[in-house]
């Protein structure tokens, strides 16, 4: 894993030539790839770049797109990028974003993951809604989307913008979160509120070893369940059954669990601690062929 995108300051050529160096925050070299054909970058200005190739003891780096588009641009463009710009293929395109995706440590070592908030990329993932992903590509370009939304959020410098507005369950409280909350609102009150005093006993509770119990067994399952494949689950009072496939994302573990009605197609995720200890508390195995979970 390295840095596949990071700002960079150009440097003169120590042996006096004209090949273009860089050098990072971190004093480690990189030299332009040759594959790139842009030549007006000047000595002491920062870039934007990608590294296509991290050897030892320097980097390969890119300053543009297409030879055209600088990273930058690129970037503070991701949400003008349409459907179009996907499905024509664009091999620059496909490499950087496969690049960023396989390489970038930031990326993988996130303890969060991202939520598409950008209405390009929501877009797309309505128009794959419609007709479905019936192919690899189509599979591709839905997986693309996270890390695009990641890289704008992270690296655009189109003002204006709230950088890192990203979540760790797209908007909800977190339990601890929720308590904090309550008993603000509760001691702020001028008389003693019973249902927030109720409300703050029954969170604390959660917060208890039980929850720490929970979230082993959860993590078990995460483990059990192999990320190519769909799973029967009996959940429940009345041991509905449901499909259960693993989600997770950038060492966020989460399940969603979903079941068609006549009403149609419903699901819901099992990512936070209040959800984690309901679906321990209620689910009474998982399926596949043989039974990889019982609970006791």
């Amino acid at each position: 894993m390295y840095s596949v995108l990071k700002r960079v300051t150009r440097i003169e050529d120590r042996k006096g030539g004209d090949a273009i160096i860089f050098k990072d925050a971190e004093g480690r070299i990189a030299h332009l790839d040759r594959t790139e054909t842009n030549t007006s970058l000047n000595i002491n200005e920062t870039y934007l770049v990608w590294v296509v190739s991290s050897k030892e003891r320097y980097d390969l780096v890119r300053t543009t797109i297409n030879g055209t588009s600088t990273i930058e641009d690129f970037v503070n463009d991701i949400p003008k990028l349409a459907y179009s710009n996907f499905i024509t293929k664009n091999n620059d395109l496909i490499a950087f974003i496969n690049d960023f995706s396989n390489y970038d440590e930031k990326y993988n070592g996130a303890k969060y993951y991202t939520d598409i908030t950008l209405d390009n990329l929501k877009g797309v993932i309505k128009h794959y809604g419609r007709i479905g992903v019936d192919s690899e590509f189509d599979a591709w370009v839905c997986d693309s989307l996270d890390a695009l939304q990641y890289i704008y959020e992270e690296y655009n410098t189109n003002k204006g913008y709230r950088v890192r507005s990203i979540t760790l369950d797209t908007g909800k409280e977190t339990i601890g979160e929720k308590v904090v909350r309550i008993k603000k609102e509760f001691y702020e009150k001028d008389e003693f509120d019973i249902v927030l005093a109720k409300e703050i006993h029954r969170l604390e509770k959660i917060l208890s070893t039980n929850l720490e119990l929970a979230k082993a067994k959860f993590k078990t399952i995460i483990s059990l369940l192999d990320r190519r494949s769909e799973f029967s689950c009996f959940y429940g009072s009345r041991d509905s059954v449901y499909t259960i496939k693993n989600v997770s994302r950038h060492n966020f573990d989460a399940i969603e669990m979903f079941w068609i009605t006549e009403n149609g197609f419903k699901s819901f995720m099992v990512n936070d601690d209040e959800s984690i200890v309901d679906f321990i508390n209620n689910v009474k195995s998982i399926n596949k062929i043989e039974k990889v979970w019982e609970n006791d």
